[in-house]
């Protein structure tokens, strides 16, 4: 969206955002049930006023469907890729909506593209309980005719047994034993967080726990 830089610089994001995804969600083994699919800036470029706004959603839709690509919402995910920042002035990387099959992103964070595209199967955000409407337990709410959020809170109760134990102190939560906010994933000796946990550093990018590989699987009969 709104992109200006080559083609091949628009393919290496796009690629790198899909192997995030694929690879994160360890599905690389039932191929024959996805493929990428680019549509390149450069003869349908996405052009508007601006990336902060669902209209920007509607907008990638429909850029894909002049491209000649499926949309159904049964068989497509459409993410647009932001050159540069989505809100400007604001910390937000990307954005989109649970009935919605487009995602917006930054090309700066592959892991952005991946977690937006996880609630686009029903998963909700990890990194706050329920202050405010985006986060878990309102949208577990909105999902309440489908079974609520196909990921859990990590509130101490549910974990990944090859994370480690639920006694596992998170160095950043100082009242200790729990689960660590938005799932404690061992990542070279540092806390990373889950796919729908809270976006960190670079140097530190979400991992999928065993929860988010599960509803990603099922959903895409990758057994």
């Amino acid at each position: 969206m709104n992109w200006s830089a080559s083609n091949a610089a628009f393919k290496q994001v796009a690629d790198e955002s899909y192997s995030q995804f694929i690879q994160g969600a360890e599905i690389s083994s039932c191929s024959s049930q996805y493929s990428e699919q680019i549509v390149y800036p450069d003869t349908n470029n996405c052009q508007v006023s601006s990336t902060c706004s669902n209209s920007a959603l509607n907008k990638i839709v429909s850029c894909a469907q002049k491209a000649g690509y499926s949309t159904s919402k049964t068989n497509a995910r459409v993410v647009g890729i932001v050159q540069g920042s989505i809100c400007p002035g604001t910390n937000i990387l990307g954005f989109t909506t649970f009935s919605s099959v487009s995602v917006i992103c930054t090309y700066a964070d592959p892991g952005c593209a991946a977690h937006e595209l996880g609630h686009t199967f029903y998963m909700c955000e990890q990194y706050c309980y329920n202050t405010g409407s985006s986060c878990w337990l309102p949208q577990n709410k909105t999902l309440n005719a489908i079974g609520g959020c196909k990921n859990y809170y990590p509130d101490g109760k549910t974990h990944c047994e090859e994370y480690g134990s639920l006694t596992t102190k998170c160095p950043e939560v100082k009242s200790g034993n729990i689960d660590c906010l938005g799932r404690k994933i061992p990542m070279g000796g540092q806390v990373g967080r889950s796919l729908m946990g809270p976006g960190l550093s670079s140097s530190i990018p979400r991992a999928f726990d065993c929860f988010e590989t599960d509803t990603l699987k099922a959903a895409l009969d990758c057994q």
